[in-house]
């Protein structure tokens, strides 16, 4: 395939590595999405503690206090909608990566993931390594303007 003049064409190795980073940020998308259901548990945990189960329940002494419940609900919930919120923008960087539009929004969305050790740190490096080349810069820039790659 032919690139307008100006444009370096991609290599191999850029598609190769492209296509590597697609599948990347849907691996962690889904790794994501499934580990960010875990958090339901201190929500329901909140429930029992609101809905009065533990006073039921309580032989050795007090039941917790409500603010406990309503802490655990709030918290629970709020980090479940922050994490399953992460695997949505990975999975969209996945596409954008498949489409090679969106290069800023690939950038920050890996850019995010460097403090997730050692996956999210691979990616992140790995992300801004590979679309910092001025090939992959140039294909990404051409798709967005309505080029071919």
């Amino acid at each position: 395939m032919t690139q307008p003049y100006g444009i370096p064409p991609l290599t191999r190795d850029d598609v190769d590595h492209l296509n590597l980073l697609r599948i990347g940020f849907f691996v962690v998308a889904g790794m994501t999405a499934l580990f960010g259901l875990f958090p339901l548990l201190y929500t329901a945990f909140g429930v029992m503690v609101l809905g009065g189960f533990f006073q039921a329940h309580a032989a050795k002494g007090p039941p917790p206090p409500e603010f406990v419940g309503w802490l655990l609900l709030v918290g629970g919930s709020l980090f479940t909608v922050w994490l399953e919120a992460v695997a949505v923008t990975s999975f969209l960087a996945g596409r954008a990566l498949g489409a090679r539009k969106n290069r800023t929004f690939v950038m920050i969305v890996g850019a995010l993931h460097l403090p997730h050790a050692p996956l999210g740190t691979l990616l992140g490096i790995f992300t801004i390594l590979i679309l910092s080349r001025p090939s992959v810069r140039a294909t990404f820039e051409a798709a967005e303007r309505g080029g071919r790659q």
